[in-house]
């Protein structure tokens, strides 16, 4: 039986759930396509995120330059990550709200966690330049399990870390890897 009114911890996506990315995002696919004479915009790369880093180049690359598929995929996405070093957290913002109710969560001892999909080496960064870092107890990023989701290991790995069951805990997401992981713990998700 869940319990739905006060969960042993909330686990929240990032990207697209408490923070939009997309401007550096789009700043970084910038600077990785230059050396191809390619562009972007914002509306791009909205369009093109969702399932990775990967993913998004290969989108990138599909729509901009189709000659480059499938070689040049990882040359890019290796200038898209040194890129997205210099601009993480430079453009990005929380969503409406979030940071007032990251706050109140935490100020009601609800135990808070990040589980993306964004490699572990961004995500205290982007928190700090955010303000929001101090209010999760943990933190998971794509490369911090062996799977990543829609793959269950991220949740499990998170709960275990926090000492409580998945099926205690809520899942707060906006994509349909998020809900697939959390429904295959049994562990409430909110969209």
């Amino acid at each position: 039986m869940h319990n739905l009114t006060r969960p042993s911890a909330i686990l929240f996506d990032l990207d697209g759930t408490l923070v939009d990315s997309a401007p550096d995002l789009t700043a970084a696919l910038i600077d990785a396509l230059a050396p191809l004479d390619v562009t972007c915009s914002e509306a791009d790369v909205r369009n093109w995120v969702g399932r990775g880093a990967k993913i998004m180049v290969e989108r990138a690359l599909a729509s901009k330059r189709p000659d480059l598929l499938p070689a040049g995929v990882d040359q890019t996405l290796l200038a898209f990550l040194e890129a997205y070093s210099d601009h993480n957290g430079e453009a990005a913002r929380c969503y409406a709200r979030v940071p007032e109710t990251l706050a109140a969560l935490h100020a009601s001892d609800v135990t808070l966690a990040v589980v993306t999909n964004k490699p572990i080496r961004f995500v205290p960064e982007l928190l700090e330049r955010l303000g929001i870092r101090g209010v999760f107890d943990v933190l998971v990023g794509g490369d911090s399990t062996s799977a990543r989701k829609p793959d269950p290991e991220p949740l499990l790995e998170t709960c275990a870390t926090l000492g409580v069951n998945a099926q205690d805990c809520w899942m707060v997401g906006d994509s349909a890897n998020d809900a697939d992981a959390a429904h295959a713990v049994d562990m409430p998700f909110i969209w």
